[in-house]
């Protein structure tokens, strides 16, 4: 989906009935939701984490399916994110959906 935001925001301001469906462009939508580490692309979940959704990607893995991921450390770790947006993947966005305070 998220691939898809910029022509979802370009339908929505140019057909006046998705525009009365949705009271925002899908691309502020978007930046709302939580999304899974995943995405099985380094860039990607880098992209993700630090552009379109900061603090708001968790660990994911696919578990039990045969497609899970099967070292999301070491995948997170080849995403080359920064420390601050590393701590918001692998423990912060976590605590956020939760709606927890932050456990040191």
């Amino acid at each position: 989906m998220v691939s898809l935001l910029g022509r979802l925001d370009q339908g929505w301001s140019n057909l006046p009935g998705l525009r009365a469906t949705l009271q925002e462009r899908p691309s502020v939508a978007a930046k709302r939701l939580f999304y899974d580490s995943n995405v099985y692309d380094p860039r990607f979940l880098r992209y993700l984490a630090t552009d379109i959704a900061p603090e708001r990607v968790c660990v994911g893995t696919d578990y039990p399916y045969l497609i899970m991921q099967r070292d999301p450390k070491g995948y997170i770790a080849s995403s080359d994110l920064s420390a601050n947006i590393l701590r918001n993947v692998t423990r912060d966005a976590a605590f956020k959906y939760l709606g927890e305070s932050e456990i040191d």
